[in-house]
């Protein structure tokens, strides 16, 4: 719809990509009309991505560990890695803020692996000072389906490092299973293969199948 007969052809078809790309994600919207802030809320995104490049070189990213006790006796059991994003000034980014743009744009699966090898570092530290060692919980994005190679990549990691498998945690959500239920079940069970831990976290949130659960090789449900 031309509202601005000014407006001339080459403009509108600009603004239509952009309208449908800034839109892409949301699945229960079939039609979109381009709004002048859209331009701006990808410059933003542009800019939030190219920074968060720049921090992962100049290791901006702070990993920190939540732990996991057991109620029945306050042990401690295992403990969950989280990401913050700390800038040079010292401000500290919450995930909310940083996780969807990297989700949108595809780098979280380099951020994943920083923190993968982060985790791998901090346990083979502890191992090496003969400290206590407690299988720490990692993310997996929806993205590492799609992705060649994701599982030999991780294996290699933990190998060159020299710690055990079980030690480290994958955590799927619900939601990647309502992506690629089967490359889903399929990334578990090589997992469970190659001995690492595997979790479901957020279920019941959604998807909430029971006859799925049944199939899935799962260590630990949240």
């Amino acid at each position: 719809t031309f509202r601005d007969k000014e407006t001339d052809i080459n403009t509108a078809l600009d603004n239509v990509i952009l309208a449908s790309k800034t839109e892409r994600n949301i699945t229960e919207t079939t039609c979109v009309s381009y709004r002048d802030d859209m331009r701006n809320e990808v410059r933003q995104e542009i800019e939030m991505l190219n920074n968060a490049m720049k921090g992962l070189i100049n290791r901006e990213f702070v990993v920190y560990y939540q732990p996991k006790v057991a109620l029945e006796n306050s042990r401690l059991v295992g403990g969950e890695a989280l990401v913050r994003w700390k800038k040079p000034d010292g401000t500290m980014i919450p995930p909310n803020d940083f996780i969807p743009c990297l989700e949108k744009n595809g780098f979280i699966t380099a951020l994943d692996f920083y923190v993968y090898e982060e985790v791998c570092r901090f346990i083979k530290s502890r191992v090496e000072k003969n400290l206590p060692v407690v299988p720490i919980s990692v993310n997996v994005s929806m993205l590492h389906l799609k992705e060649e190679g994701f599982l030999d990549r991780i294996n290699s990691l933990v190998k060159s490092y020299a710690i055990p498998a079980h030690l480290l945690e994958f955590e799927l959500t619900e939601g990647v299973f309502l992506e690629n239920e089967k490359e889903a079940l399929k990334i578990m069970e090589k997992m469970k293969e190659m001995g690492f831990l595997v979790s479901i976290d957020d279920f019941g949130s959604g998807f909430s199948s029971l006859n799925l659960l049944k199939n899935m090789p799962v260590d630990i449900l949240k």
